[in-house]
């Protein structure tokens, strides 16, 4: 019987995924070639996430030539994406029942961001973002990690996810698994889980 749901950050409580919202942020204020800005970042992003690297050093990776300055590049980078509020209420909702945890691929700029927000973080039991512990959700061992230290067995589990590589790790733990597309279909997969909401 499923007790605790499972929530991704970017692409899942915010309206989209980070990539696209980061250089829909920079492109307001500055000229850059998009899909070099954006090869540097895919090349790199896993290192990051992973704590890797700091900051710093994938600013000066991905923005290198482009006169982007880093006190700019970081109030834009958390800043930059828009929360859900339709996923938002739903966690307040569900949270009345269920053990609500946030698993987040992240970096140290924004998961540091986000711990000070105490209303948003105060929304989930656990908190889990990737360069604070070191696994991404395709790091093996991930999620054996978020289960151990929640204490609970992947039958009692849902994880949702935009992304669907970002399951099979999930799935394979017997853990169930959504794709979020849109609230709706968010809502009506989670009852067809036996969820009540």
């Amino acid at each position: 019987m499923i007790d605790t749901i499972i929530f991704d950050f970017a692409g899942v409580i915010t309206k989209e995924g980070f990539l696209k919202a980061l250089i829909s942020g920079l492109k307001k204020y500055f000229n850059f070639d998009e899909n070099l800005l954006k090869q540097r970042f895919l090349d790199n992003e896993n290192v990051y996430m992973s704590g890797g690297m700091s900051g710093e050093d994938f600013w000066k990776i991905i923005c290198d030539g482009f006169g982007i300055q880093y006190s700019e590049y970081k109030q834009i980078y958390t800043t930059a994406f828009d929360l859900n509020q339709n996923v938002i209420e739903l966690i307040k909702k569900l949270k009345v029942k269920y053990q609500i945890i946030l698993f987040s691929d992240n970096f140290d700029i924004l998961s540091e961001k986000l711990r000070q927000d105490r209303e948003f973080i105060n929304l989930f039991h656990r908190v889990f973002f990737s360069n604070e512990i070191g696994l991404i959700k395709q790091s093996p061992g991930s999620f054996e990690y978020v289960l151990k230290e929640i204490h609970k067995q992947g039958e009692e589990c849902v994880f949702i996810d935009d992304k669907e590589n970002n399951l099979l790790p999930a799935k394979k733990l017997g853990i169930s698994t959504l794709q979020y597309k849109n609230y709706d279909k968010l809502e009506t997969d989670l009852m067809f889980l036996g969820v009540q909401i």
